[in-house]
C-alpha cells in the first residue's frame, strides 16, 4: 500500500477532543474489544455479527487528507488480498455529514461498514482507539475478535493475509453475509426473550434463504444450536410456540422448526434435558409459593442432586435448597413428605375412579402409586383397595 505515513495531529485538535491523549486507551493484542458500534446510517451493528471474519478496524477523519488517502487505499485491495475480513472504517470527525459523504466516496465497498465516533458531540469510547499512534491506525481482529495486530495501514498486509489464510472458506463479507449475520443476532437474542420474536426472526431467516440448505453449514448449526438452548430456558415456550403457530404465524413456526433440525440432534437432547429442569424448577417455585415447602424442597433437592452443576436452573435449585436447609429442613425428610402428599392424592383419585364405575382408570393410578411410593403411609391401603377392583374385574 502506498498511502502516506501517519502522521500526529497537532495539539489544538487534541484539545479539541478529537483523540484520547492518554496510554490508558491503548488496545493490546490479545485483547477483545466490544464492536457494538453505531453505523453513519444511524444503526446499530452488534459485535457477534462479525463472528468468524477477521475484521479491520480502521480509525480515520474525513478532516485529515493522510487518514482518507490510507483509507482508499484499503478500500483498493484486491478480493483475494481482503479474503473473509470486514472492514469497520471508525470516523473520528464531529461532522456527520461530512464523515458520510467520504465513507461513501473513498470506501463504499461491499466489505466496508462505517461507523461514527462524534468526538466533539459525544465522547469516543477509548475502547476502539490505539494512543500510542496518530491516525490513520488499524486494530486487526481474529475470527474470535481478538486483537492481532494493530498499527498504521501501510504495515497491516502481511497480517492481514495471514488472517485470511486463517479464514479459510468463510464467506467473503457483504451485504448478503451481513444480512444474514444480523438476522441470526436478532433470533439468538429472541430466543431469551418473546416467542413471537422469535418467530418473525425465524421467518426473516427462511426469507434470506439462511435454513433451506439440506446440510447446514457449521456457522448455521452453531447459531440454531444457540437458539434451541434458549429456547430450552423458557418455561411454556412449546405449548407459546403451537398457539402462535395454530393462531397467527404458521410459517414462522415452520422455521422455528427447521432452525431445530440445523441445530441436529444432540443439541435438541440437551435443549430437552435442560427444558425439564427448568419447568421442576418453576414447578418447584410454584410448590414454594403456595406454602407447600416440602415439595419445594424435594424438586429443588432433585434438581441438584442430577445436576449439571453449572446450569442455570441447577444454581438457582441450589441457592433455594440453601435457604430450606437454613431452616432446619432436611432433602430427605422433604422427600418423603412429598411423595407421603403425593401418594394420598393418588389413592384419593383412584377412588373417585372407583365410585365413578372406572375400575381400569383406578387400577391404573393405584400401580402406580404402589411403584412410586411403596414406603408411604398410603401403601397399604392402596394393595387392598387394588385387590379388591381386581377380583371385581375377574
Amino acid at each position: 500500500m502506498n498511502a502516506p505515513r501517519r502522521r500526529r495531529l497537532p495539539a489544538a485538535l487534541l484539545l479539541a477532543g478529537l483523540l484520547p491523549a492518554t496510554a490508558e486507551a491503548s488496545m493490546s493484542t490479545g485483547d477483545t474489544p466490544a464492536l457494538d458500534v453505531r453505523l453513519l446510517d444511524g444503526t446499530s451493528l452488534p459485535s457477534n455479527v462479525f463472528a468468524g471474519h477477521p475484521v479491520v478496524v480502521t480509525f480515520w477523519a474525513a478532516g485529515h487528507p493522510a487518514s482518507v488517502a490510507a483509507l482508499e487505499s484499503l478500500a483498493a485491495l484486491p478480493p483475494e488480498a481482503a479474503g473473509a475480513a470486514a472492514f469497520l472504517g471508525v470516523a473520528l470527525d464531529a461532522d456527520l455529514a461530512l464523515a458520510t459523504d467520504a465513507a461513501e466516496r473513498v470506501a463504499g465497498g461491499d466489505a466496508w461498514e462505517h461507523a461514527f465516533n462524534g468526538r466533539q458531540a459525544e465522547p469516543v469510547d477509548t475502547r476502539f482507539y490505539d494512543a500510542p499512534y496518530g491516525i490513520p491506525a488499524v486494530w486487526l481482529l481474529d475470527g474470535d475478535g481478538r486483537v492481532t495486530w494493530t498499527g498504521h495501514p501501510d504495515d497491516l498486509e502481511p497480517a492481514l493475509a495471514e488472517a485470511v489464510t486463517a479464514a479459510g472458506d468463510t464467506p467473503a463479507w457483504g451485504p448478503g453475509v451481513r444480512a444474514a449475520r444480523i438476522a441470526w443476532a436478532g433470533v439468538l437474542e429472541a430466543a431469551g426473550s418473546r416467542p413471537e420474536d422469535l418467530l418473525d426472526g425465524a421467518e426473516r431467516l427462511s426469507e434470506l434463504g439462511e435454513l433451506d440448505a439440506a446440510t447446514a453449514g457449521p456457522d448455521a448449526a452453531a447459531n440454531a444450536a444457540g437458539v434451541v438452548a434458549a429456547l430450552a430456558g423458557q418455561p411454556g415456550v412449546e405449548r407459546s410456540r403451537l398457539k402462535l403457530a395454530g393462531d397467527a404465524d404458521p410459517s414462522g413456526a415452520r422455521a422455528l422448526i427447521r432452525l431445530r433440525e440445523l441445530a441436529g440432534d444432540a443439541a435438541e437432547a440437551d435443549a430437552a434435558a435442560r427444558r425439564t429442569r427448568v419447568d421442576t424448577l418453576e414447578a418447584a417455585r410454584r410448590a414454594e409459593d403456595r406454602n407447600d415447602d416440602a415439595a419445594a424442597m424435594a424438586s429443588y433437592a432433585a434438581l441438584v442432586e442430577e445436576g449439571p452443576a453449572d446450569a442455570p436452573e441447577v444454581i438457582a435449585a441450589a441457592e433455594r435448597l440453601e435457604v430450606f436447609r437454613a431452616k432446619g429442613m432436611t432433602a430427605d425428610a422433604a422427600r418423603a413428605e412429598a411423595d407421603a402428599a403425593e401418594a394420598a392424592r393418588r389413592l384419593l383419585l383412584a377412588r373417585n375412579y372407583a365410585e365413578n364405575f372406572r375400575e381400569e382408570n383406578a387400577v391404573e393410578e393405584l400401580e402406580e402409586l404402589l411403584e412410586r411410593f411403596p414406603e408411604s403411609p398410603s401403601a397399604a391401603e392402596a394393595a387392598e383397595l387394588k385387590a379388591e377392583l381386581e377380583a371385581m374385574l375377574r
